[in-house]
């Protein structure tokens, strides 16, 4: 039996309840909370809320407490629109108000940064619906003697998979639910050699997508429940094609996006923002910072972990005289390399390289020398710190970071420091609502 704590001094033990003022929010959207000297995460509680809660996970140096009861509720809590909310770990925030996650993750990005003021963070247009790519977990499963596809997302924390409603989710497209739904209609009666594989589903604006299913295991097109997965999809209209484990099944492996005026071709395996409308916004911040950082004289535009070539494409199309822009790519994926290049002819930027390397490669030294800006858009991990030591000593004035993981960044703004950058500008964009993810654009300059 849990024990309610009077004493705010009392040690804490595991199934200890206990009153707590949420004071803030830790990186990943949960409520802070100190008892003495000692620090509570509460997830689900919402800065200003006095809750009761029970110790449900005890560490070293802090604690995991569960809600029990809402003591004093916050103006900016809301009842989840999604029911499958209590179980999916798709996305946690749903019980916070749209502007309060916006002021979260500003907090976020301004402790990380040690900035002064919180930045100025944009909205995303859309809050629902917004992902134009969705990986979903699938497990073969008998029941009552036949075999089903069972598809969900994983429960948070673990890799059981929840068949959630998808009439009801928040964030996935109508492409998704009707994809899901034909693939949990499927039965047989024949065991399947295949157990488990993932579904990938890919759109554009237009309602163009790819279905891409993946397996650690080799799939044999024939069997079930493939086989008939495979002509089923087959009848959905917009259908582009269908690629199993990098094969192409049907139709084609392309889809067309545009985004700030330019188009672009990418496929099943190129990387593209999840959700296009704020896509927009983010490539609006950098294309803005790129223009107040030039010079009058010819510019030379450095695009690092460049991928299919969409934000240096779309910054150098928006500089006046555009043709007569340098722009380089670097990317080591071979295939986003070869979409890069014919992006750049599609968008009529004729004076540009696309070069297929680490970004950390030997050859940097030479390719940035007399490059006016630099636009990097790392993975989750940041930069490496060659590459980052290599920035140092270059004649390179501005750089242009476009972050996922504010964590990250921070780590390498400091680094960058050493070779005297300075944080001038921070923006960031909430690309992924009701999730504790952001997007952060830094800008850093020396003279």
């Amino acid at each position: 039996m849990a024990t309610f704590l009077q004493d705010e001094n009392t040690n804490l033990k595991l199934n200890d309840c206990l009153e707590v003022d949420i004071i803030d929010y830790n990186s990943q959207g949960e409520g802070v909370a100190k008892q003495g000297g000692f620090v509570l995460f509460v997830p689900g509680a919402i800065l200003g809320e006095r809750v009761k809660v029970c110790v449900a996970k005890l560490h070293k140096s802090y604690a995991i407490a569960k809600v029990e009861e809402i003591i004093q509720p916050s103006n900016e809590r809301l009842a989840p629109k999604c029911k499958n909310f209590e179980e999916c770990g798709g996305c946690s925030l749903q019980y916070m108000s749209y502007p309060e996650q916006l002021r979260f993750k500003a907090r976020k990005i301004q402790s990380a940064l040690r900035l002064k003021t919180p930045p100025q963070i944009s909205s995303s247009p859309d809050t629902q619906g917004y992902r134009n790519k969705s990986i979903f977990p699938c497990q073969v499963v008998k029941n009552a003697g036949e075999f089903s596809i069972k598809v969900g997302m994983f429960a948070p924390g673990s890799h059981d998979i929840i068949e959630i409603d998808m009439q009801n989710c928040i964030i996935h497209n109508n492409i998704c639910a009707k994809i899901v739904a034909i693939m949990r209609e499927i039965t047989t009666t024949q065991k399947p050699e295949l157990t488990s594989f993932s579904l990938c589903i890919r759109s554009n604006s237009m309602g163009e997508f790819l279905a891409i299913i993946n397996s650690k295991d080799k799939i044999e097109i024939l069997q079930e429940p493939i086989a008939t997965t495979i002509e089923r999809l087959k009848n959905l209209p917009n259908l582009k094609g269908i690629v199993i484990n990098g094969s192409i099944i049907f139709g084609n492996d392309e889809l067309t996006e545009t985004l700030c005026g330019a188009k672009f071709n990418y496929d099943s395996k190129s990387f593209l923002q999840t959700n296009k409308s704020a896509t927009k916004e983010l490539y609006s911040i950098v294309v803005d910072m790129v223009k107040n950082n030039s010079s009058p004289k010819p510019i030379k535009l450095v695009d690092l972990y460049c991928g299919v070539g969409t934000i240096g494409i779309c910054a150098a199309k928006s500089l006046d005289n555009f043709e007569k822009i340098e722009l380089i790519g670097i990317e080591q994926t071979h295939q986003a390399i070869i979409k890069a290049r014919k992006n750049a002819q599609l968008n009529g930027i004729s004076n540009s390289q696309f070069i297929c390397s680490k970004a950390e490669g030997a050859e940097l030294a030479e390719i940035i020398t007399g490059a006016s800006t630099i636009i990097l858009d790392p993975p989750r991990a940041g930069c490496d710190k060659k590459l980052v030591d290599m920035l140092n000593t270059s004649t390179v004035k501005n750089i242009i970071y476009v972050s996922c993981d504010v964590a990250t960044l921070a780590r390498d703004i400091t680094r960058l420091n050493q070779g005297n950058f300075t944080l001038t500008q921070v923006r960031a964009v909430d690309m992924f609502p009701h999730t504790p993810h952001v997007e952060t654009v830094a800008l850093l300059t020396r003279d």
